[in-house]
């Protein structure tokens, strides 16, 4: 029989964000609004030309969703909320949690709110993250695709054929799985220009769903090789987090410095295996966890890949309230 353990945190990625973001939290929270604070005074010092309780709260210029959307600003606000949500479980003196599932710049969040780098640092750092990955995205000319209904083993074999098919040598870009999510969902990215006969493709092999994410920015690709040695200009002054991460690259537990500097320094290009943390769930008999951000992105891959963890969202003050209720009552 599997042990029975503690809950978990989950990080979410990009994707997450909504307008309203946090005001609850905010409103409802000294701890929150601590930190909503101390991250709309982040921003003045590093001279960012917004506040992030606006965006959060009214998103007046939709630099959250849409056209007009700036992973450069997403970022930051998924960080800060997250930060915050964390901050109210200790306030309400909610039992720590065992462990640290993170998707994405969820790493980030994460590190910041288990008190492994500083809030001013990990917004700088993911605002810069950010910046990069937006230019990148102008220099490669990459697309973002989600297919649902192919396990990702079929997808690499599709993939495999049109690279053949196209006449695409080895060494030279192509698309790539750059998250699997849950058996039969995954993102690709790869250069634009392939898209059609990538599409055609996997469609033909059966998948339910293949469609470009328009608006997103490319992130887990190789061809991200100079965003990624941009960004590992900028070092990272770490400690040891107080709740161990679970790497979403290797699925492993990260909680010395050096694991998390290493980490860190190849997360850009390399692909997220979502499903691996989820299953390390099942696999380690953890029974709960709590999704540390707006919405409820994670608690839905979550009912795929392990039915029997529930997953708690921090989305409303209610949610907050029952979180407390649900792990008071477990402790």
């Amino acid at each position: 029989m599997v042990e029975q353990k503690g809950h978990v945190l989950l990080f979410p990625g990009q994707g997450s964000q909504a307008r309203g973001m946090g005001e609850e939290l905010y409103n409802n929270s000294l701890a929150a609004r601590a930190v909503f604070d101390d991250a709309d005074k982040i921003c003045k010092r590093l001279g960012l030309q917004y506040r992030i309780t606006e965006v959060c709260f009214q998103d007046p210029l939709g630099q959250l969703n849409g056209e007009n959307s700036d992973t450069a600003v997403i970022q930051p606000c998924l960080l800060t909320y997250g930060v915050a949500a964390h901050r109210v479980l200790e306030e309400l003196k909610v039992p720590r949690a065992s462990l640290s599932l993170v998707h994405s710049v969820g790493k980030y969040t994460a590190l910041a709110a288990t008190e492994a780098l500083d809030l001013e640092e990990a917004i700088h750092f993911v605002s810069t993250r950010g910046v990069v990955m937006k230019e990148a995205k102008a220099d490669i000319q990459a697309a973002v695709v989600v297919v649902v209904g192919l396990e990702s083993e079929r997808i690499l074999e599709e993939l495999a054929k049109a690279r053949k098919q196209l006449g695409i040598q080895d060494g030279e870009l192509f698309f790539d799985l750059s998250s699997l999510n849950t058996r039969i969902q995954s993102m690709l990215v790869g250069p634009k220009r392939f898209l059609i006969e990538v599409t055609e493709n996997l469609i033909a092999a059966g998948a339910r769903q293949v469609e470009e994410y328009k608006d997103a920015i490319p992130s887990h690709y190789r061809g991200l090789a100079e965003a990624q040695r941009r960004l590992n200009e900028f070092k990272l002054h770490l400690r040891a987090p107080k709740i161990p991460l679970l790497d979403d690259i290797t699925n492993r537990a990260l909680e010395s410095i050096e694991d998390i500097n290493i980490a860190v320094e190849t997360h850009l290009i390399s692909p997220v295996f979502w499903r691996g943390s989820l299953l390390h769930l099942n696999k380690n008999g953890y029974q709960c966890g709590i999704e540390m951000g707006p919405g409820v992105k994670l608690k839905n891959m979550a009912k795929r890949e392990c039915p029997k963890v529930l997953v708690l969202p921090t989305s409303s003050w209610k949610d907050i309230q029952d979180i407390k209720r649900e792990l008071l009552k477990a402790a």
